[in-house]
């Protein structure tokens, strides 16, 4: 599985936790879910800090998942510090 594969399982498992939805799919719509941008905030935030994946939240708030914008360039150092 290669490195945006794995950002993208956990933005959607992330979403899925937050929105309490179970079966988050890349073509599902954030805000059509229930998410709100208070919401996405928090997406971003615990993907940032956990798994070290920076996320376009106007994105998330506007396109469906599997089209978010994934950075994973931090490093795990960066994350702890």
């Amino acid at each position: 599985m290669n490195k945006d594969n794995i950002g993208r399982l956990a933005l959607m498992r992330e979403v899925g936790r937050i929105l309490g939805e179970p079966d988050i799919r890349p073509d599902d719509n954030f805000i059509e879910l229930g998410g709100n941008s208070i919401l996405a905030l928090q997406v971003a935030g615990i993907l940032s800090d956990k798994e070290g994946i920076e996320i376009n939240i106007a994105q998330l708030l506007g396109d469906r998942l599997g089209n978010v914008r994934i950075d994973q360039s931090k490093t795990r150092r960066e994350i702890a510090e």
